[in-house]
């Protein structure tokens, strides 16, 4: 008996550490997204105006408009396709 209860007792601290490791998804911009640099959005080379506004948003300028996107649409301008 005192097996069994060793036993659920190291399941419940194991599952207790997995949810401690999960990782919480941040709504701050990836360490390349920088004001004045550049990216691909769309195909388009685009300049980064703001690399952090309102939640997961970017304030970018394309085609001579400005426009907030979520930064996981945007690529580095080196990526390959």
């Amino acid at each position: 008996m005192k097996d069994l209860k060793e036993y659920i007792a190291e399941i419940i601290l194991q599952e207790a550490r997995k949810k401690k490791k999960k990782k919480k998804q941040s709504n701050k911009s990836p360490s390349w997204i920088k004001k004045g640099g550049s990216a691909i959005y769309k195909n388009k080379k685009v300049k980064i105006l703001e690399p952090d506004i309102r939640g997961p948003f970017v304030l970018i300028k394309v085609d001579n408009k400005e426009k907030s996107v979520n930064y996981s649409r945007l690529r580095k301008p080196n990526a390959k396709s």
